[in-house]
């Protein structure tokens, strides 16, 4: 793998008013992490050392340091007020700024975010996959399959897709439907789409919440990660060619590549802001934030 130095890197993209625009690289979080998510276009939080972290963007420096869990903090969402932690114990919110959190739900989880009514998570037990509903709404559905590599949510709805061993399957609390395959899965809350992906596979997948497929896009590659690029209505895919990696930006309605751009190396992990103007790409002992 290629080792991954970012100075001014340049996304040159398509004509048309709804290119995304240019990206350069903003700064730097050199940390191993469990988790990040981007709070603004200015700030992060990040799971690091057992503690979650607020980094600025622009020069990766690291300000407030909390330990909101029992255990080692890992990130996982944020709903524009609060951040969403998770350890082996259970979930827990946490006010950036404020001098602790508070536990949410005890439980396994393995992955966890916020929706309308509260917040939603997986569990892999024994007895299978689980997606528990937690605050205005309490319930529990059986997912099939035995492991989960990935899981997204639809806020608005509490619909949530589970990518297990058995494809992805949509979840609420009503039970559990089958509705495509891939082990990555992103909600587009712009576009209300899903884009599904196969790690090493050249395909994305758009699905509508019920199944339906929007469209499918053939890559130019081996995909390793997917984010929606927040209110822009955009998927970005990154994919492994034979000289290095590319991010390829996509339209969510129409499954048009807005743009791409070459990268001396690929990422398992992305991340988008709220705007979709600023992205993180996260790699094992370092983050790196693109900003347009």
């Amino acid at each position: 793998m290629h080792r991954f130095v970012l100075t001014a890197l340049v996304l040159a993209t398509a004509t048309g008013c709804s290119a995304p625009g240019t990206f350069t690289h903003s700064g730097t979080l050199h940390s191993e992490t469990r988790g990040v998510i981007l709070e603004s276009d200015s700030t992060a939080q990040a799971g690091m050392g057992g503690a979650t972290c607020e980094v600025t963007i622009s020069n990766g420096e690291i300000g407030d340091d909390v330990s909101v869990a029992w255990g080692d903090d890992q990130v996982s969402d944020f709903d524009g007020e609060l951040v969403l932690v998770m350890d082996e114990e259970g979930l827990y919110t946490y006010e950036p700024g404020a001098w602790s959190g508070d536990l949410v739900d005890t439980g396994g989880y393995v992955d966890a975010a916020f929706v309308d009514t509260g917040v939603v998570g997986v569990t892999e037990r024994l007895g299978g996959l689980e997606v528990n509903w937690s605050g205005d709404v309490n319930a529990s559905t059986q997912v099939p399959g035995s492991s989960v590599s990935d899981m997204a949510t639809d806020a608005a709805t509490g619909t949530v897709f589970v990518a297990t061993d058995e494809g992805v399957i949509a979840a609420n609390t009503d039970g559990a439907t089958a509705i495509g395959q891939g082990d990555l899965a992103v909600w587009d809350s712009a576009a209300e789409v899903l884009y599904t992906a196969t790690t090493g596979g050249s395909e994305l997948v758009a699905l509508e919440s019920a199944g339906a497929t929007r469209f499918t896009v053939e890559l130019d590659g081996s995909v390793t990660a997917l984010t929606a690029l927040g209110t822009s209505g955009q998927a970005m895919v990154m994919i492994e060619r034979a000289n290095g990696g590319e991010l390829v930006t996509i339209d969510g309605w129409t499954g048009e590549v807005l743009s791409t751009m070459s990268t001396p190396g690929i990422t398992d992990e992305l991340a988008s802001s709220d705007s979709g103007d600023t992205v993180a790409i996260v790699k094992r002992w370092n983050t790196y934030f693109l900003t347009r």
